[in-house]
């Protein structure tokens, strides 16, 4: 992850943001010396490494076995909690930013709520918290209505929130909610009832053996309620955070797009099936439609060579498979709307957005993600790879 990493960095640099930046890892071993080393010789980087999990231990607030459970997407709720900033914009190391994010800080919904969030596709499939469970109703009303509550200083609420009563995943239409390559929130505006349920969340079921994962899914009732069973990793926690603390949260209006995928557009140029994208989350209609980032590990991702072995990194022959393949098409801005049920798709998968179409990207976006590759290149050529050794 350091090279995209720390090519992260200098994009946001070069686009002008100037926000101090943490970097957040859980142990020494996930960021060695050596690895910290580049990502804080970055010209003008301005940038802290934290390690979160040596934090926690040492504060007796979690074991270092428990630790070792968040060296996934289970580390951002934890990082949300020990960062110092008190306005924190949660940014997956794998985004590909058009724009300069700062400009998320001024907009309505935030400056309305303190909050920031973007949808996942909408998945339309009976799994996760969308599963229905032995009286036919979806797992994520009986979680609501068996939360405690008044552990948290909270009386349970007469009915949901409006936004979540109005949502796609409430009325069982999708299993996703919440993208969380991007987040934004204001600590002291959430209060502490959010954050003790977020950190709850984070880690309640871990320090009782049972994470919530995309793999893992259980029915087990613990204390007087039952485990949350949540999608990949983290996605759900942000807003559930606050719906379960009764606080107000804002979510972009538009839907999650795509960018395409090599050979969708000749194949199905009506369904991208690529990388999640999302656009500058303005709330009136008539704005063009800007494109803001795409969480595009495929698209920029350069250590992803399916080998491992050092010396056998042919940095320059992945960078430049990687420049062939970037994207030319996203799927066009539009509104969540019914998608096909789980075993209705045909021959796409999940990533796919069936028939929401596709437009051409500007040349910038070619230009800004070919910068991002070469800069990559340049981390990884200058990292001290280890052999990796796989016996069979």
């Amino acid at each position: 992850m350091v090279p995209i990493g720390a090519s992260l960095v200098r994009e946001l640099r070069a686009l002008g943001n100037k926000d101090p930046i943490q970097v957040m890892h859980c142990f020494e071993a996930e960021l060695p010396e050596a690895d910290r080393a580049l990502l804080l010789d970055i010209e003008d980087a301005n940038v802290e490494i934290i390690d979160v999990c040596s934090l926690l231990v040492a504060a007796d607030l979690l074991t270092a076995e428990a630790a070792t459970d968040f060296q996934n997407y289970w580390l951002k709720p934890l990082a949300v909690l020990v960062t110092s900033f008190d306005e924190v914009m949660l940014l997956d190391v794998d985004n590909l930013f058009v724009r300069d994010p700062a400009e998320l800080w001024t907009t309505p919904l935030y400056l309305d709520t303190g909050t920031l969030f973007f949808y996942d596709r909408v998945l339309n499939f009976n799994f996760w918290l969308n599963e229905a469970q032995a009286d036919g109703r979806a797992y994520l009303r009986i979680f609501l209505e068996t939360f405690p509550y008044t552990s948290f200083g909270l009386h349970p609420p007469t009915n949901p929130s409006q936004r979540l009563q109005d949502s796609m995943i409430y009325a069982r239409h999708t299993a996703h909610e919440q993208d969380s390559s991007v987040v934004l929130l204001q600590k002291s505006r959430a209060g502490v009832p959010v954050l003790k349920i977020l950190w709850h969340l984070a880690t309640y079921q871990r320090h009782h053996g049972h994470p919530f994962s995309w793999y893992i899914r259980t029915r087990t009732s613990l204390s007087h309620y039952l485990t949350l069973r949540q999608t990949r990793g983290d996605k759900e926690s942000f807003w559930l955070s606050f719906e379960l603390g009764q606080v107000p949260y804002a979510f972009s209006p538009w839907a999650a797009s795509v960018v395409a995928k090599p050979g969708d557009v000749p194949a199905h140029p009506d369904t991208l099936c690529g990388s999640l994208a999302q656009f500058v989350p303005t709330t009136n209609a008539n704005d063009p439609a800007v494109l803001l980032f795409v969480n595009g590990g495929d698209v920029i991702d350069i250590v992803d060579t399916g080998t491992g072995a050092s010396g056998g990194h042919d940095w320059d022959g992945r960078g430049a498979q990687l420049l062939a393949d970037i994207p030319h098409h996203v799927t066009p801005r539009h509104m969540r709307h019914l998608t096909p049920a789980f075993g209705f798709r045909g021959t796409y998968d999940q990533t796919c957005l069936i028939g929401d179409g596709a437009t051409a990207l500007d040349e910038s976006f070619h230009e800004l993600a070919s910068r991002r590759i070469r800069w990559a290149v340049d981390v990884a050529k200058r990292m001290e790879w280890q052999a990796t050794i796989v016996h069979t």
